[in-house]
């Protein structure tokens, strides 16, 4: 069984931040969640199903075991004990059962279509058997909500993640999370040539249920021309 309980207790923790920059974004109805960076909310999470545009998609199945305890994003904030902490999206990753990709990013695409978010691709890392989609108002800086559609045969599991910008240097992040969870925390980095490594991801929890991530990105990533970089779809 999806254990959906492990994303909706991350949501809760987002909207009960004490850090603004989060718990704007997150707003609860019972056991509804939204993520609204603007006035209308871009995705709506329940317990059995998530929606954007009006694609209802059912939360996929997924069994992993790594860590031995659960961290929470309070944890990972405190650790850091930074001022520089923002919010660049969250993001869902799932494979598509009956549609090849190109199918599933069209129909996402005409889901979108007459609202205020519009659907943007990061063509620069775009590869044949995974899809990293972005959806975004263009209008304003606010935080995205990402969609990663990989392959099948890439058998990667279903998972939720939060992103965030900080101004810190990779050596330092290292330092502060090694520190509170240990060096083995950070699973996946993302090195880009002439910049070298700028974001690192870890996973929060993951016990029997679906993945709970977090990608931290340091002071050499630009989110400003990361965003300039991104393809409209629409």
């Amino acid at each position: 069984m999806f254990h959906i309980d492990r994303v909706l207790g991350t949501l809760k923790e987002m909207e009960e931040s004490k850090f603004t920059w989060i718990s704007q974004y997150i707003h609860r109805d019972k056991q509804r969640f939204s993520f609204s960076p603007g006035w209308t909310p871009i995705v709506k999470i329940g317990r059995q199903w998530y929606t954007f545009g009006h694609i209802t998609q059912q939360h996929p199945k997924s069994a992993t075991w790594i860590h031995d305890r659960d961290f929470t994003l309070a944890e990972v904030f405190k650790c850091l004990n930074s001022d520089s902490i923002s919010l660049n999206h969250i993001w869902v990753c799932y494979t598509p059962q009956k549609l090849d990709l190109d199918k599933e990013v069209l129909r996402i695409v005409n889901a979108m279509k007459g609202n205020i978010c519009s659907v943007y691709e990061d063509s620069v890392w775009r590869e044949e058997d995974m899809r990293w989609l972005f959806l975004w108002d263009a209008k304003s800086w606010g935080p995205m909500f990402e969609i990663v559609l990989p392959q099948k045969k890439l058998n990667i599991p279903s998972h939720f993640q939060v992103d965030i910008d900080t101004e810190l240097p990779q050596e330092e992040i290292n330092t502060r999370i090694w520190e509170c969870f240990g060096n083995n925390f950070f699973d996946w980095s993302l090195d880009i040539p002439g910049i070298w490594e700028v974001l690192s991801m870890g996973t929060l929890n993951n016990q029997q249920a679906i993945d709970i991530r977090i990608g931290i990105w340091n002071n050499k990533r630009s989110r400003e021309a990361h965003r300039k970089s991104l393809t409209s779809l629409n």
